[in-house]
Order: C-alpha cells, then sequence, then structure tokens
C-alpha cells in the first residue's frame, strides 16, 4: 500500500464529518472515492492534502506516519490534488503556473530556461501540445484542466487525487483525461477519482471506497463485485429503486413566479431569458464558468442587473 488513511475523525460545530473513515491506496490503481453530498469525501482529500488536521486516526505513507499542516507539505511529500475548481493564475504563463509553488532559483533569481524545461517535461508527460509561455487565461476549460494535472505532477507525486475532474469536460475531453490517468497508473502511480458519474467510474476504477454519513461503508474493494445499483445502494443507505418517482404537473395558465426577458449582467451574461410557473422547479445548468453562480447572485440582487 502506498497509503493508508485509517479511522480518520472530523469534526466542525453541528456536524461530524468524518467518523473512523478509512482509504487504502494501492499503486498503479485508479481508486473511486464515492458517496452522496455530505457523506465525507471532500473532509478526506482535505486532510490528505493538509488542509485540515484530523481530530483523530492516521495517515501512513509508504508505511511512515506522516501529518501534514499545508497543502505545501503535502504536495512536497509526494501527494498531489486537481480540484474542481480551478487553481490556476490567469494572467501568468503556463509554465509559471506549472512551477509556482516550486519556483526554481539561480543566485537568488528565477531561473526562466529550468522552469520551461519543467513546464515542457510536466506537458509531455501528459502528452500536452502545448506552449509553455503561453497565458493560462487564453486556453480552453479542457485544456487549463490538463495544466493543472502537469502542475500536480511537477513534483514526484505517487498519489493524485481528482476531484470531480470532468464536471466542466466533453465527453470526448473526459475520454482523453481517462487515458492519460491510465498511462499515469501504468507508471505506478495511484489515482483517487473523486465523481457523482458511476459510468465513467466503472469504465476507469478499479477498486473504490464508499462513505456514508462520514463511515467507510465499503473499502478498498474491487469495482468488478458490485453493479451499479449496489453502489447506489451503499451510497445512499437503502434499496434506491424503493423511492417512488412522482410525475408533477405545472399549471401555466396563472401569471409567472419569476420572468426574465433579455437580462444580461457585468459577468458577461447576454439576453438571459426564462419563465418559472409557481410550483415549478427550473434547472440551472453550465460548465464550470459558465455563470450559474453569477445569474443566481444577480437574481438575488447581490450584484447589479
Amino acid at each position: 500500500m502506498i497509503l493508508v488513511a485509517d479511522g480518520l475523525t472530523k469534526s466542525f460545530p453541528g456536524v461530524r464529518a468524518l467518523d473512523n473513515a478509512t482509504l487504502r491506496l494501492s499503486g498503479g490503481s485508479v481508486h473511486a472515492l464515492l458517496g452522496e453530498n455530505g457523506a465525507g469525501k471532500s473532509t478526506l482529500v482535505k486532510i490528505l492534502t493538509g488542509v485540515y488536521k484530523a481530530d483523530a486516526g492516521r495517515v501512513l505513507l509508504d508505511g511512515k506516519p506522516v501529518a501534514f499542516g499545508s497543502p505545501l507539505e503535502a504536495l512536497h511529500a509526494g501527494i498531489g490534488v486537481v480540484h474542481q475548481e480551478r487553481n490556476l493564475v490567469p494572467e501568468f504563463s503556463i509554465a509559471e503556473n506549472i512551477v509556482l509553488q516550486h519556483l526554481p532559483r539561480r543566485f537568488g533569481f528565477l531561473d526562466r530556461k529550468r522552469m520551461r524545461a519543467e513546464a515542457v517535461r510536466c506537458l509531455r508527460l501528459l502528452d500536452l501540445d502545448l506552449d509553455p509561455d503561453d497565458r493560462v487565461g487564453r486556453l480552453s476549460v479542457a485544456q487549463a484542466q490538463l495544466v493543472e494535472i502537469a502542475k500536480a505532477l511537477s513534483v514526484d507525486n505517487r498519489v493524485l487525487l481528482l476531484d470531480e475532474p470532468t464536471a466542466s469536460l466533453t465527453a470526448d475531453e473526459a475520454d482523453r483525461l481517462y487515458a492519460i490517468v491510465r498511462k499515469l497508473t501504468a507508471t505506478g502511480h495511484a489515482v483517487v477519482l473523486v465523481s457523482h458519474k458511476l459510468e465513467e467510474v466503472f469504465a476507469v476504477a478499479d477498486t473504490v471506497t464508499v462513505l456514508r454519513d462520514g463511515h467507510s461503508v465499503a473499502e478498498a474493494q474491487p469495482l468488478q463485485d458490485y453493479t451499479r445499483d449496489q453502489i447506489v445502494d451503499l451510497m445512499v443507505g437503502r434499496a434506491h429503486a424503493s423511492v417512488a418517482l412522482t410525475t408533477r404537473t405545472v399549471d401555466r395558465s396563472g401569471v409567472p413566479a419569476l420572468q426574465l426577458r433579455g437580462v444580461g449582467t457585468r459577468h458577461g451574461h447576454h439576453d438571459v431569458s426564462f419563465t418559472i410557473a409557481p410550483g415549478e422547479i427550473l434547472g440551472l445548468y453550465g460548465l464550470v464558468g459558465a455563470g450559474r453562480t453569477e445569474l443566481a447572485r444577480a437574481l438575488l440582487g447581490l450584484d447589479q442587473i
């Protein structure tokens, strides 16, 4: 085992986020970390990467106890993470972003030649045909996600945590990302995949840990031993087929509860229009960075329309 997290417990005011949770990772494999929202997945990831300190339990890396005081300590110990939200500086170049946490220096000054060479090395690991001198702000969402992974690999990481890595990617881009993940595991990396997309999980992962209410209800089990329905049952704690789904009819004959026509905001929204009837549930969908949160803020009066 490369990494073992055993008996991790973490509480916040009014809630126990983790309760004796366990995670075991082997090199050369993709390990799925699954659970409903609030199950404790993010808390576990943040303990492993030095954002939080566990109240109880231990983490072993290569059989040795570790306790990280910061994400930088975890990174230097060989644990990298790629969050769903971008952590890149748009005004910096690709090369500057990749080595930002360990800038190469010569005589006290930034060694730009070494910086560029390191960026090229990391990009080649992922077969990325990108100019390291290009600004990150010019990249597509998918390209920025892959640069995040290159950044995580700029240190000799043996464990890579991917938190909802395909949330902002198309199907083709997700396929490319997972091909890269398989390339990493072929070189001995342990990859942890946090995802709600079970189809992708079953296509990529080798083993699975399921969290429910902060507890580990399945620990490092071969994914092939489970069906999709069995995984869902473990996540929710009941046979999900027993949950009745009803079809509702929305009455649109009356006055709308909310109506938008041609709304624009300073965040780049143009001509946003929709109508919501009383009792209706409207889904607001888009990729990360599409402006969902900003539109909601404008509707609440927090930002100007």
